[in-house]
């Protein structure tokens, strides 16, 4: 069982857009230069005033991984919804568990496999990645301090701040390519892909953590 913790380390909408609507399916298969140029992507993630901040950051981390995959050459992975589903819905199920495992307990969710066939996926092949990472953006130490008056920030004295979209999906495909299990699945050789996104359920504990399944599969 391959596990991933990395403690250490869409198009051209306004602010309000990117708060209050969902990316469109032409998100997906923009090109990664202009997706890169697109001002909403660099912002800072802010789940309690972006109800949509799932969806964008699946659509980036889709992208980051499709880059991967062309500098690699291999052929760039299609945006699958049941994958999506699958990966959504075990998202939610591990942010209320204390590790990452690719088993579940209850037999129709046991496997990935299983998983994603009750959303309606039917592949010949299928892989997950997981990965678990601090909202706030750590530096490569993945140090913070806690002030005399219950404030975080980084040990340089600055004030801790939460990743933006893009700097979070580099940081978890990075992180990905780094294991050999994980890179395997992200550069094999799959034709869809689908990702789903929670806050780990310890609102209390700090940092405030991101779960992210990626599930790939082929036909």
């Amino acid at each position: 069982m391959i596990r991933l913790y990395l403690l250490l380390v869409c198009i051209t909408f306004g602010r309000e857009a990117l708060s209050q609507t969902p990316p469109g399916r032409e998100v997906y298969t923009e090109a990664f230069s202009r997706f890169q140029e697109r001002s909403a992507v660099q912002r800072s993630i802010k789940p309690k005033q972006q109800p949509y901040w799932r969806a964008w950051l699946m659509v980036a981390i889709h992208h980051y991984t499709n880059a991967a995959r062309r500098r690699q050459n291999r052929a760039p992975l299609a945006h699958a919804p049941a994958l999506d589903s699958a990966a959504s819905h075990y998202a939610l199920l591990l942010r209320h568990q204390e590790g990452l495992r690719h088993r579940y307990p209850k037999p129709r969710w046991r496997l990935p496999a299983d998983r994603i066939a009750y959303w309606g996926g039917n592949y010949r092949g299928t892989a997950e990645n997981l990965a678990r990472l601090p909202l706030w953006e750590l530096g490569p130490e993945g140090r913070f301090q806690i002030t005399e008056k219950g404030r975080y920030q980084l040990p340089s004295g600055k004030p801790v701040h939460n990743q933006s979209y893009a700097d979070m999906a580099q940081n978890v495909v990075q992180g990905w390519l780094g294991s050999s299990g994980h890179r395997a699945n992200l550069l094999g050789p799959y034709t869809d892909l689908g990702l789903g996104v929670a806050r780990w359920a310890r609102p209390s504990e700090a940092p405030p953590q991101v779960i992210i399944v990626q599930n790939f599969g082929k036909p």
